[in-house]
């Protein structure tokens, strides 16, 4: 997805965020958006620099008034539902059980080690037991809540944050 910056002058006063490098951001911005491509391995079309008329041509909700040039660059779209839907799909295409609105309410212990999960299916109310060769909590936010079926004591392992994920190759 191509997003603009554009810029109606050279540098920016008074400096944002306080700090007077930022004051130079239209001029390092290809510079910036360059670094920006290479997290991505350049895996995203490039960034480019153009001028006022090709800006409006590529992006006519732009105010043309003062424009001086814009900085393309382009920002990588990763759509997360289609990503589990595709795993679950994989997974049951060779062989395994996927039950989706699906809660984990127990741990399922046998000589000392996990052996499934007691689930509750969320739309019929229904109560079930998975059983597993291993068991392996991916609750994210909800790992420690996960961690304290099989332990009680189990101290608290993730702090909640937000933020924005950054998808590397390899």
């Amino acid at each position: 997805m191509p997003i603009a910056l554009p810029f109606d002058r050279w540098w920016v006063s008074p400096a944002p965020f306080g700090h007077p490098l930022f004051s130079l951001f239209p001029v390092l911005s290809p510079l910036v958006t360059t670094f920006y491509d290479s997290l991505s391995s350049f895996t995203c079309p490039p960034s480019f620099v153009v001028g006022p008329k090709a800006a409006q041509r590529r992006f006519p909700q732009l105010q043309d008034k003062g424009l001086l040039f814009a900085t393309v660059f382009h920002e990588a779209m990763h759509d997360d539902a289609r990503t589990n839907i595709a795993i679950a799909l994989t997974a049951a295409e060779r062989g395994a059980a996927v039950a989706n609105y699906c809660e984990v309410t127990g741990l399922i212990k046998e000589n000392g080690r996990a052996a499934g999960v007691s689930v509750l299916d969320r739309v019929t109310s229904q109560r079930f037991d998975v059983r597993a060769k291993a068991v392996v909590f991916c609750g994210g936010p909800y790992t420690d809540a996960l961690r304290k079926l099989g332990d009680e004591k189990a101290e608290d392992a993730v702090a909640g944050a937000s933020g924005t994920h950054v998808v590397l190759p390899g």
